[in-house]
């Protein structure tokens, strides 16, 4: 499914001296460095927070085959459904 990553929020990374450095909208990232997203998609997908359901609060990005991102669901945007009665034999749809 394709996805968009919109906005780099914040990024913490680990200096030479091993000190943890975290910046704000950063305008890139290097490797193995701690980010906070907000990602797009196309379609909805089912998801929850991590911290209320581990199993689907977990995500993996993946370019051409290979991992690109591990990461954990800490907020989203709930889906908004309208409902539609579909007329057999019609061609139109009405919204309830």
């Amino acid at each position: 499914m394709d996805c968009l990553v919109k906005d780099l929020m914040e990024a913490t990374e680990m200096s030479p001296g091993n000190i943890p450095v975290t910046r704000k909208t950063p305008s890139f990232v290097r490797s193995f460095a701690k980010v906070t997203v907000r990602i797009q998609c196309k379609f909805p997908v089912a998801c929850d927070k991590y911290d209320v359901l581990p199993q689907l609060g977990r995500f993996t990005l993946r370019d051409e085959g290979r991992t690109i991102a591990v990461g954990r669901i800490t907020r989203y945007k709930p889906h908004k459904v309208e409902p539609t009665l579909i007329v057999a034999g019609s061609t139109s749809t009405k919204k309830l």
